[in-house]
Parts: structure tokens; C-alpha cells; sequence
């Protein structure tokens, strides 16, 4: 009877998310028709705003001849009759408004109408209607595809489960499952926004619920086996859903990988030369990413999947990311030319850009947490917050930055705790990490700090282990001080506006005053709070309640005592606790020296995410055995937490941005 209803479950699921997908894949490939609007204007008519899916656009790039704009204002003049043209997709929606409507007439489809009288035109295309024309003889093929497609997926998703409660999961198993998601994710995501916003956040949680009930008894043993599972629905619902380019910087970083294989498109003054799809996709979202009262459309979305490269390019600059290490971009830059030669959308470059960087650090995330012997839940937790999850979804230097951070950390503490006898094969594996990370950020080397926790008298292959120890820090301090020395010259020797190392030397006393001052606004933001309730460029704010509440869980589960913690000495504390002061100390001086004004009370330009690992580190100083839960199984109990907080991410990214 099991064995039947579990049959009837597998193809039930299967027809509907090909039904979907054989409805997105028509929806998009419709998409690519184009609808004209001609506003026919007369002299001295005005245009106060023009919207495509709500998104209002920039009414500069109207500018022509016969069209000016007003000072001081945002409104275009028209100085002599003309007409206006407009291409969007069919099914885009699109607002006019202008202020003089007696003048203006609109031609749609060879129609033609009025404005009406209150200066206000809206062509409006319901989501039944876009189904209805987008549907043909074709959308029976995309079925039968979907059909064999999602099967295979669902299929590998339910062994993962019983692989699960058999303690029996590889690496190539986790790596499967992430793909059978993506899939989906990329199959059945936007159309299920373009129909509901409610249907979407309801059929994350509740296939992430379905996960975890399915595979609990087993999840309370293995923490690592809950994370690959968070860190796939999470990660790919931030992938999918935070809009293209909202992270920060995510514009010139996504530029970075699209140019840094192609000899034809690269600038060695740090200006791109991209055609014109992906010039356009990149300079609309890098600016109405910033603007914090815009709402996406899952319309803009679709009718851009499959969008076609032109013969046109255009310039673009990327300079605050051309000289930053090529190492984090290796991936995304790989997968990105993979997409291009198959002439894919930028759309469709940006999600597998963000995909593959998604996929290796929870490859390496699930390494760390499988590798430490202790404070797997402070791993687990910190490599599930917010923040953590929305940098590794982009394209950027963190994802690798904090993943290999995060590795390289469970490496020490394994071989501090577990390893009796160091061989040269796992010194060779913290050299390698430590390497990479000495080609990530500049400020996360203090974590090699961390090694002289590991007693020497176990690194019996080696003659001189503390001569070890000593170079391998002052291997990835070299490295990437070399690695990072244009920014570091140009923070050191800046002039102008910005405080300057002279002045820190001339001037002690205030510029204690103002790292004190920073200190003491914003450490609660920085380090905890500042992690849980923004995404996106200019963040959405989620000031609830059940976000205070969430904050408040988290920092008493952090700290309070776990079977699984190990209880540190005072000269291990003290190293920990440096080894955060030191990382909390280098942003703070870059954006001394290179972001904040000479005056000013506080560094600016510091932001949350610098903070991830040094959280880490920081909580496990704090480890204590003062406050106890006393609850038999706590895995679970963090398990809980971490779907909650999901719950209100979700709910505050949808609701939020669209």
C-alpha cells in the first residue's frame, strides 16, 4: 500500500511541475515577440513617467532632438510634434503618463486611441492571457520533455532521501541533488510568481518541510545531511528570487566573469565592450536594483530567457573589480562562456554564474562541517544565516572567500582534536586552502592564526613543526599582501577627501576615538542583527516582530551549551579572540582609509557581510557551559530554528521585492 501511494505521488508531482514547465518554456519563447507603442505627441506636451511592469523607467533615455528634459524636474518637454516608439515584449505591461493628454494619441497593433482624460494610458496583460496565446502545438513537446526531465529529478531526490536514512550519501550524491533542484528551481520558479506570489513562498516551505519530516530521525545524528538540504532550497530560492544584480556589486562582478575569458570583450583599463543584450540587462537592474521602492515582475523574467546577442555593443565600466584576484571568478567565468557558446540569455549567464558558485561552497561548507569534531552547531548556523546564504547565490569574491574560511577552520580544528599523528598529505590540504584564501579577500588571512592551535608534538613527520607553522602564515600573508597591493597602495597613500594613514599617525587619539565610536554603533548590526535582516543592494528591511524574536533565538542558541562543544582553555580563547579582533580590526581600516571623509565620527562604508567568518570565530570564543537547553535531541531544535528563519526570509524576499 506504501509502495503504491508513493507511486501515485511520484508521477502526480511529475505531471505538474511539467505542466509548468511546458507553460514557462511557451510563456518565454512567446515572450520574445515585441509589441510597438507609437505616442503620437504635439508641441508642448509633457511626460511625467513611463513604466514597463511597473519598473519606471528613466525618462533621460528619451531624450532627442524633439524632446527635452525640464530642469530640476523629471519631466520630458516636447519642443516639436513627433512620435514616440516603444518596443516591449507582448506580454510586458506598460504605463504612460503625461500631463497635457488633449495632444497625445497611442498606436497599438496598427489601433489607435486617446489618452484618456485624466493623462494616464495602461495596457495591462493578464497572466490567463498570456497563458492562452503562449500555448500551441509545441507546448505538448515541452510536456513530454518535462515529463522525462522532472521523473529523472524527482526519482534522484527520493533516493537521496533513503540515502539519508541509510547513512549512506557521497559527495556525487549531494552534487546530484543539487542539480535535480536547480532544475526545477529554473524549470517552474517564474511561473509560479507570474501566477502567485503566495503560491511560491507556500511550495518552498512546503517542500523544505516535506524534506525534513521525511529524513528527521536521521538529521538529528547527521548535521551535515540537514545542511545540504538547507543550503540547496534556501540557496536557490535566493539565487532565483533575489533580483539579477541586487546583491551588492554584483553588477561589475558579473562583468568580470563575462569578460575575463573573451579576448574581445576585455578592457585592460577596466572597460568592457559587451553587446548590446547584455550592456542592456546589466545597466537596467545594476540601477533599479538601488532603488529601494521598486517592485520586480517575474514578466521581466520570462522575456528575458531567451534573448538574442546583437551586432551592437557598447562600453561599460568595471574597474572597482578588474584588478581583484581571478581566482574567485574562475568558475562562474568558465560556466559563463560554457552559456555564451551556447547563446544563452544574460539572464540565463547570471543564474548559472550564480549556480556553480553556489554549488561548490556547499561542497566545501558540507566538507567543514562532515570535518569538525566540535561546535558544529555554531558551523551549521552561521553557514545558514541570511547573509551567509545570499553571498554564496552570487557572483562575487565572498562565496569562496567565507566557504574556504570556513573549511580551512574545521581543517584545524580536526587536526587539533582528532588527528593523532599529522601526515604530509593534510599539511599539503592547508596549504593548498590556505593559498586560496590568500587569493580571496585580503582581511581573512588572520585565520591561519589558528594553526598555532594545533600541538606540535603531533606533526610527527616533520622535524621543526613551529619553522612549519611559521611559514605557512607567512605564506598567506605574502601572498596576499602581493595579491592585493594596488588597494592596499591606494588606501595607504590616499589623498583628498578620505582620512589617510598620515593623518591616523598625526592624529592618535581621534582616530582611536572614531574606530571606538564605529565600534560601539554598530558592532550589534555588524555582527548579528545586520546578518539576519537585509538582501539586496539597498536592503529591504524586515522590522517585524518575528524578526526580533528570531534574533534573540539565535544568540541564545548560539551560546548556550552543546554536547558537541568542546571546552576551550584560556590561552585557546585568547587566540581565538585576537584572531576576531585582527579581522574585525582590517575592514575597519580599509574604509578608514579608503571610504570614509576626513570628519567624519564613524567609518563608513562597512557592511555586515564583512563580518561572517569573524562571527564564527567570535562564537566559538564564546562557547560556554552557563546556559543549557534542556532538550534531549538539540540538532533538532537548531533544524527547527534555521526553517523558521527561512520562513521569514522567503516571506520578506518575496513580499519585498515583488
Amino acid at each position: 500500500m506504501a509502495k503504491r501511494y508513493k507511486n501515485w505521488f511520484f508521477y502526480i508531482i511529475s505531471i505538474i511541475l511539467s505542466l509548468i514547465f511546458a507553460i514557462n518554456i511557451s510563456i518565454c519563447i512567446y515572450a520574445k515577440s515585441s509589441t510597438e507603442y507609437k505616442f503620437s505627441l504635439k508641441k508642448g506636451s509633457t511626460i511625467s513617467a513611463i513604466a514597463i511592469n511597473n519598473n519606471i523607467l528613466d525618462l533621460s533615455n528619451f531624450e532627442n532632438s524633439d524632446i527635452s528634459k525640464k530642469k530640476d524636474s523629471n519631466t520630458l518637454i516636447v519642443n516639436n510634434d513627433t512620435n514616440l516608439i516603444i518596443k516591449t515584449s507582448v506580454i510586458d505591461d506598460i504605463s504612460f503618463r503625461t500631463s497635457k493628454n488633449n495632444d497625445v494619441t497611442i498606436t497599438k497593433d496598427k489601433n489607435i486611441k486617446k489618452i484618456g482624460k485624466n493623462g494616464f494610458y495602461s495596457n495591462h496583460i493578464s497572466t490567463i492571457d498570456i497563458i492562452r496565446k503562449s500555448i500551441n502545438i509545441y507546448t505538448l513537446l515541452y510536456l513530454i520533455l518535462g515529463f522525462i526531465i522532472f521523473s529523472f529529478a524527482i526519482k534522484e531526490i527520493i533516493n537521496f532521501i533513503d540515502k539519508i536514512n541509510k547513512n549512506n550519501i557521497s559527495i556525487k550524491d549531494v552534487i546530484l541533488f543539487f542539480i535535480c533542484n536547480f532544475v526545477i528551481f529554473a524549470g517552474v520558479g517564474y511561473v509560479l510568481l507570474l501566477l502567485s506570489k503566495i503560491l511560491v513562498i507556500g511550495s518552498l516551505i512546503l517542500y523544505l518541510t516535506y524534506m525534513i519530516y521525511k529524513t528527521k530521525d536521521n538529521l538529528s545524528n547527521y548535521l551535515e545531511y540537514a545542511y545540504v538540504i538547507f543550503i540547496t532550497i534556501i540557496g536557490l530560492s535566493f539565487l532565483f528570487f533575489l533580483p539579477p544584480l541586487n546583491v551588492p556589486d554584483e553588477p561589475e562582478h558579473f562583468i568580470k566573469s563575462y569578460n575575463m575569458l573573451d579576448s574581445n570583450s576585455y578592457g585592460d583599463k577596466g572597460l568592457a565592450n559587451l553587446s548590446d543584450d547584455v550592456y542592456s540587462f546589466v545597466n537596467y537592474y545594476k540601477y533599479t536594483s538601488m532603488d529601494y521602492n521598486l517592485e520586480f515582475n517575474s514578466k521581466n523574467y520570462l522575456d528575458s530567457y531567451f534573448i538574442k546577442n546583437s551586432d551592437n555593443t557598447h562600453i561599460l565600466s568595471y574597474r572597482n573589480t578588474k584588478d581583484l584576484s581571478i581566482i574567485p571568478y574562475i568558475p562562474s567565468s568558465i560556466i559563463i562562456s560554457i552559456g555564451r557558446l551556447l547563446d544563452c540569455s544574460p539572464l540565463v549567464l547570471l543564474i548559472l554564474g550564480r549556480g556553480i558558485n553556489l554549488l561548490i561552497t556547499l561542497i566545501l561548507c558540507y566538507y567543514a562541517l562532515k570535518s569538525t569534531p566540535y561546535f558544529k552547531k555554531i558551523f551549521f548556523i552561521i553557514m545558514l544565516l541570511p547573509m551567509f546564504i545570499q553571498q554564496s547565490a552570487a557572483i562575487n569574491m565572498d562565496w569562496l572567500t567565507n566557504s574556504i574560511s570556513m573549511l580551512f577552520i574545521a581543517k584545524i580544528l580536526q587536526l587539533k582534536y582528532q588527528t593523532n599523528n599529522i601526515s604530509k598529505i593534510e599539511i599539503a590540504k592547508l596549504f593548498i586552502l590556505g593559498l586560496i584564501l590568500s587569493f580571496c579577500k585580503f582581511g581573512f588571512f588572520p585565520i591561519t592564526f589558528l594553526i598555532l592551535l594545533i600541538p606540535s608534538k603531533k606533526f610527527k613527520e616533520i622535524k621543526k613543526p613551529v619553522l612549519l607553522k611559521t611559514i605557512l602564515i607567512l605564506t598567506v600573508i605574502l601572498v596576499s599582501y602581493f595579491n592585493n597591493l594596488n588597494s592596499i597602495q591606494s588606501a595607504g597613500s590616499s589623498v583628498g577627501p578620505y582620512y589617510t594613514l598620515k593623518y591616523a599617525l598625526m592624529h592618535p587619539i581621534n582616530t582611536i576615538y572614531v574606530y571606538m565610536n564605529t565600534f560601539l554603533n554598530r558592532f550589534d548590526s555588524d555582527i548579528f542583527k545586520g546578518q539576519f535582516d537585509s538582501f539586496g543592494v539597498y536592503t529591504k528591511y524586515n522590522k517585524s516582530l518575528f524578526t526580533t524574536l528570531l534574533i534573540i533565538m539565535y544568540g541564545i542558541l548560539l551560546l548556550c551549551k552543546d554536547d558537541n562543544d568542546k571546552k576551550l582553555q584560556l590561552k585557546e580563547r585568547l587566540l581565538y579572540l585576537f584572531v576576531t579582533f585582527v579581522m574585525i580590526l582590517i575592514p575597519y581600516t580599509a574604509m578608514f582609509l579608503g571610504w570614509t571623509n576626513i570628519g567624519s565620527n564613524f567609518i563608513e562604508g562597512l557592511q555586515p557581510r564583512y563580518f561572517l567568518v569573524a562571527e564564527l570565530i567570535l562564537f566559538i570564543t564564546l562557547t560556554s557551559n552557563l546556559l543549557n537547553i534542556n532538550i534531549k535531541n538539540k540538532n533538532l531544535l537548531y533544524i527547527c530554528c534555521v526553517m523558521f528563519n527561512f520562513f521569514i526570509s522567503i516571506f520578506t524576499i518575496i513580499v519585498g521585492f515583488y
